[in-house]
């Protein structure tokens, strides 16, 4: 998978080793931990989350939570979907691009990203549902993740280290290239994510968007969630039957390569 380093390519910045031996300094909230050569361990789930998961809080609180994690995964998730040619053409650039077309693709999708999560902070929205003092304690966890990125920037490049942003910067595109990589990991186990961007933004009525889900249900149940390129043809035919005219339009135009 090729899309989180794709991502941070388009910044110069290259994402660290996501496992190692690690170190935990004594006295810290664990979230930091360093590998045996000092580099900091990113974690695979986005810091916001592993922070949060280290924090005491009752199931009630902790249900608010992960319903905002449960929100950015699906938003995620659509924006896989509904922008499948983007990320291939990132994947391309980021290898082979000139400084332009990477600029140019980067602001694209940082566009269309921001509209998908609707331009949340994912720290702000997990502070926001905690009590006041876990949110001290989680916002201080984060600031602690940050200066150990900080330190190691400057650890690398003594003569010229990094300056705060950044760092901040590179690691932010890192980790939500990470949030990508596994959104398209996780639909494409599913064997429907073509389907799914083929049936994108053809704003479907309530009752094709639960007709479909049906249908793509009964395709994951009687294939054992292993569907063919058959299978998925199949039920891309039977789901153009509840489309409208246009609908269908749209759907054989992104076939063909033209949306």
């Amino acid at each position: 998978m090729l899309l989180a380093a794709a991502m941070a390519m388009l910044m110069g910045w290259q994402p660290q080793p996501l496992s190692g031996p690690a170190v935990q300094e004594k006295g810290r909230s664990g979230l930091v931990q360093h590998e045996m050569s000092g580099r900091v361990i990113r974690p695979e789930k986005t810091i916001e989350q592993a922070a949060a998961e280290k924090l005491d809080l009752t199931p009630a609180v902790r249900a608010k939570v992960e319903g905002i994690l449960t929100e950015r995964a699906a938003a995620i998730d659509r924006f896989v979907t509904e922008n499948l040619l983007l990320l291939n053409q990132l994947q391309t650039v980021g290898a082979a691009g000139t400084v332009k077309e990477k600029v140019v693709l980067g602001l694209d999708l940082m566009t269309r990203i921001g509209e998908a999560i609707r331009g949340q902070s994912l720290k702000e929205a997990i502070a926001a549902v905690l009590p006041a003092d876990r949110a001290d304690t989680f916002k201080a966890m984060l600031r602690e993740y940050w200066r150990a990125l900080h330190a190691e920037g400057a650890a690398l490049k003594p003569n010229d280290p990094p300056p705060p942003w950044a760092v901040y910067l590179g690691e932010s595109l890192a980790s939500l290239g990470r949030e990508i990589a596994r959104s398209f990991e996780r639909q494409s186990a599913s064997g429907t994510l073509f389907v799914d961007y083929l049936l994108s933004g053809l704003n479907l009525s309530e009752q094709q968007q639960q007709t479909i889900r049906d249908l793509k249900l009964d395709l994951l149940q009687r294939t054992d969630m292993r569907p063919s390129e058959e299978d998925q043809k199949k039920l891309i035919l039977g789901a153009a039957a509840y489309l409208t005219q246009d609908q269908r339009a749209k759907v054989l135009a992104r076939v063909a390569g033209k949306k």
